[in-house]
């Protein structure tokens, strides 16, 4: 929309603000001459100075894509037949840069000095454009709803989804008062003063507030606005209005779950849908030494897991993750320090509606445990060690020793009968002493062999019979 100025005067005065407008301004004379321009119009064509064009043909800057009604529709307001005449066009830069454009022009007689000028417009309306595409196809996945207020015509519209979300007739008269009466009195205090600062300053703003439905129905949305400005004066503001109250719920719950996590002395990572840190309690930062700022957005695994973690576990555990089922195991990890250190881990997928929303694990440190656990292994393999020890030497004792043992017992009982000669003693007596120096050899073979084997394992040697 081009300002209404009427004389040189006034275009003398208006000239000393167009350094600061957004919009492209030039004044040319009735050939079309460049005579003024600002720095935003030859820009706008992809000129470096508004020097380049001073002197120059208006029709400098069209290109052959505007050369059909762009220029007929010039040579009517050059030939006075349209006082005023706006456009929306695509503007096509020396460097091929497209650009969606409103062109405006006016011509005016400067009856008292008996001459004719144009003034020219442009502005652009890529961002415009971009932000009310982006919220069609917001408007379109049923996720949010849009709203328009020209402020110069005083229309107001709202999409489908507006009228849903404050559950109203399509009928209902979308005026500000109206508006206001949903919000609670601490958002509408918000709200108003936003909309104040957008219309007066041309601020955007994000809010998230509470309102009551017209059907009594306590939500929370989240609402946003664009201001559209010409110049320094704000012409319309686009907005989107999104319902979040289950949204919100769900932060509510979360922080709940956080609040619980936060006093208990296990370990406690909360995770998003991919697997992220998002939230770790104290009890985390003390077993592992990471702070929440260390570990935010990264995966626990990645952090926690080193050269001694089994590979099969950790398979395990990201198998389960990726088909979002619970997981229960034991895991060796490593603290911030290097130290490494045994858990009782369990990961509960959390859902909503049926969607995946976090991961909440749960880990507590059993590293005595399993120290016990490994003494404990150990211990029985000593028993059975010595266990085997002991029955090698019950099965040299009843068979290695006790056959020469038995023999010697029953040549000495020979010795005591009265029919033993001297000769017969002298034999029975050799027999004696061979079978006492084989038991002496078994002995030395229990004492050097299965003995240090038991004294190994905590048994004496056995006493050398020799």
């Amino acid at each position: 929309m081009m300002p209404n100025v009427k004389t040189l005067t006034e275009i003398a005065h208006f000239f000393e603000l167009m350094e600061k407008m957004e919009m492209g301004v030039a004044l040319t004379d009735e050939d079309g001459i460049y005579i003024k321009l600002n720095t935003e119009y030859s820009r706008m064509y992809g000129y470096d100075s508004p020097s380049e064009l001073i002197g120059e043909s208006i029709l400098t800057v069209f290109t052959q894509h505007h050369l059909g009604s762009v220029c007929k529709s010039y040579q009517a307001i050059c030939q006075g037949k349209l006082r005023s005449y706006p456009i929306e066009t695509k503007l096509i830069q020396p460097t091929g840069k497209v650009l969606d454009v409103e062109l405006n022009w006016q011509y005016y007689i400067e009856s008292s000095l008996q001459i004719s000028y144009q003034l020219h417009g442009i502005r652009n309306l890529s961002q415009t454009q971009h932000y009310q595409q982006l919220v069609s196809q917001m408007q379109k996945s049923g996720q949010i709803g849009g709203w328009e207020f020209d402020l110069t015509t005083g229309k107001k519209t709202w999409t489908t989804e507006v009228y849903e979300i404050y559950e109203v007739a399509s009928d209902f008269e979308a005026n500000p008062e109206n508006l206001m009466r949903f919000y609670t009195s601490e958002s509408s205090s918000i709200l108003n003063e936003a909309f104040n600062s957008a219309i007066s300053d041309g601020k955007s703003f994000d809010l998230e507030l509470q309102l009551v439905t017209m059907a009594e129905n306590k939500k929370w949305v989240k609402i946003t606005c664009q201001p559209i400005q010409l110049g320094k004066k704000v012409q319309k503001l686009l907005g989107t209005l999104q319902d979040i109250s289950w949204t919100k719920q769900r932060e509510s719950e979360l922080y709940k779950l956080s609040l619980l996590a936060k006093y208990t002395t296990n370990a406690v990572v909360i995770t998003n849908s991919s697997g992220e840190i998002e939230w770790v309690n104290d009890g985390f930062v003390k077993l592992n030494g990471h702070t929440l700022s260390e570990v935010r957005g990264k995966k626990p695994g990645g952090i926690l897991h080193g050269e001694k973690t089994c590979s099969a576990t950790t398979k395990r555990i990201s198998k389960k993750l990726r088909q979002k089922q619970l997981v229960r195991e034991e895991v060796y990890n490593y603290r911030k320090n290097g130290e490494g250190y045994w858990i009782s881990l369990e990961v509960t997928p959390i859902f909503e509606q049926g969607q995946l929303l976090h991961f909440v694990g749960v880990s507590t440190e059993i590293s005595q445990r399993k120290k016990a656990e490994a003494d404990h292994q150990r211990l029985i393999i000593d028993l059975m060690e010595k266990n085997k020890n002991l029955a090698e030497v019950a099965f040299i004792t009843s068979h290695k020793l006790r056959k020469p043992l038995a023999n010697i017992l029953g040549l000495i009982d020979l010795l005591n009968t009265p029919q033993v000669d001297n000769m017969l003693k002298e034999n029975i007596l050799k027999q004696v002493f061979q079978l006492a120096q084989e038991l002496d050899e078994e002995m030395h073979y229990i004492n050097d062999t299965v003995g240090k084997k038991c004294n190994n394992n905590g048994y004496q040697t056995f006493t050398n019979c020799g």
